[in-house]
């Protein structure tokens, strides 16, 4: 093959005929990382930086013979692997060497995908299933969707939640009420089972409602409700061990950080242990029994699955800021790994319009997908309509947030896919340009830890090798 998916392994088949007779062996050189599922007799080693496999083979003169194995590439994309060149010797002597390697292609990385449809449920009180297959939503099959829970009730706060077709957790949560209009969100993502289909949750049908954000291509997300109260002082940052809750270290949660505070804002936020970002937001008081909150993905230390979390005033559950762990990724989309950012993107120049802004200056590369936070921190009567999308997107992927009398923000979250080109562009819409708050939360992107260029006995694969690869 000359183009492969990371995940798949894949047959390779040497065709070898001699003008002469030979007696020796015949030697295939792999990059470093290569996994070899079956060799037709052959034997693995490592020589330097190069995985072989080899056969011990005897010929006659015209004899023709074919050689297979079968290899697993290292999980790492886009990135280019060469193989070979093709050896041969009798008694360590070389008799035949391909002039060249030959290029294998791996391209295909975990995708994002964008969308901004929703729906309202049918049954009150109880869980439903949700078909995600068909049009409008076109979710494939154990795909991992991304989904806003949305309470628009100006009266009372509303339970709403999502969770797997086969789930029996009861993952919702109970968000607090509106102002005067206008809706409140907090996002959640659940894998679609084998049929794309999910549960949803909703105390009432006429106020909570849901939009599917997105979609991940690939990836496997453990479903949690795990309601956390570590019990650190205020106004500091202190440790949450996830692996109490079967998290794997250097794994990326998803963290609702919620205020049940019914007279003022509080600051709230997660952030990687060890990490010295200022990673919270200020987020809007509770006016009812519900809470006000926000979505965060965080990675777990690679030593211990900690995290940090901080918040303004701790108290015990149910009380100032509290902390959800509603599931983590066991499985990254293929290729990529997640960065942790805190940068405020301030909002758009112009009122009412989608506007390109480029996140090039805040690290982020190429086609990576980044997670966006955007808030309404008015707390002027009125409604906010606020987004984010793709550049050159026409899908109107904005919420309409309610504003936040007496003090911070009303926030929601979502994933946005940046541009192909060098400044990485994303569009952004906010309808009060005083009033906005745009954060960038992190990015996924190709591993950073993709291997080295190939090497073979310690000297570099060129892209067209010509003669002996020994040095």
């Amino acid at each position: 093959p000359t183009r492969i998916y990371p995940k798949a392994p894949y047959p390779m088949e040497l065709s070898i005929r001699t003008r002469a007779g030979f007696s020796g062996t015949v030697i295939e050189s792999l990059p470093i990382g290569t996994t070899l599922l079956e060799t037709d007799g052959g034997t693995i080693s490592q020589y330097g930086d190069a995985v072989r496999v080899s056969w011990d083979l005897t010929l006659l003169p015209g004899e023709e013979k074919h050689l297979k194995y079968i290899f697993d590439a290292p999980d790492a994309s886009p990135f280019l692997y060469l193989f070979g060149p093709l050896e041969m010797k009798e008694e360590q002597a070389d008799v035949f060497t391909e002039l060249r390697t030959w290029k294998v292609a791996s391209d295909a990385l975990g995708g994002y995908v964008e969308k901004g449809v929703s729906w309202r449920p049918t049954v009150a009180g109880s869980w439903e299933a949700k078909d995600l297959s068909g049009a409008p939503f076109s979710v494939p099959a154990n795909a991992v969707a991304e989904i806003a829970v949305i309470n628009s009730d100006v009266a009372a706060a509303r339970v709403g939640g999502v969770r797997h077709a086969s789930s029996t957790l009861t993952r919702s949560i109970n968000l607090n009420r509106t102002e005067t209009q206008g809706t409140g969100e907090f996002t959640m993502h659940v894998q679609v089972s084998a049929t794309s289909s999910i549960q949803t949750f909703a105390a009432n049908t006429s106020y909570i409602s849901f939009v599917l954000l997105g979609y991940w291509t690939d990836g496997y997300y453990v479903e949690r409700m795990d309601q956390i109260d570590p019990n650190n002082a205020n106004n500091t940052w202190g440790n949450i061990n996830l692996s109490t809750f079967g998290a794997a270290s250097g794994t990326v949660a998803e963290m609702i950080v919620g205020n049940w505070t019914t007279n003022a804002e509080q600051n709230g936020g997660v952030r990687r242990s060890g990490s010295s970002l200022s990673r919270f937001l200020n987020i809007h008081q509770s006016t009812t029994a519900g809470v006000n909150g926000t979505t965060m993905l965080v990675k777990a230390s690679s030593s211990n699955a900690t995290i940090e979390g901080f918040a303004q005033t701790e108290g015990a559950n149910n009380a100032s800021i509290d902390y959800w762990l509603v599931g983590y990724w066991s499985q990254n989309p293929t290729g990529l790994t997640y960065t942790e950012r805190f940068d405020d993107l301030l909002g758009p120049t112009a009122t009412s319009t989608w506007t390109t802004k480029a996140l090039d200056s805040f690290s982020v590369p190429a086609l990576a997908v980044t997670d966006i936070s955007v808030g309404n921190i008015s707390g002027a009567n009125g409604t906010m309509l606020i987004g984010a999308r793709a550049s050159g997107s026409t899908i109107d992927r904005t919420f309409d947030f309610h504003n936040a009398v007496a003090g911070g923000g009303v926030f929601g979250s979502m994933h946005v896919k940046a541009g192909a080109t060098a400044s990485s562009t994303i569009e952004y819409y906010s309808e009060d340009l005083l009033s906005d708050q745009f954060n960038l939360l992190g990015y996924w992107a190709p591993t950073n830890d993709v291997p080295a260029a190939p090497t073979l006995y310690g000297e570099p694969f060129e892209s067209e090798k010509t003669g002996s690869s020994t040095p």
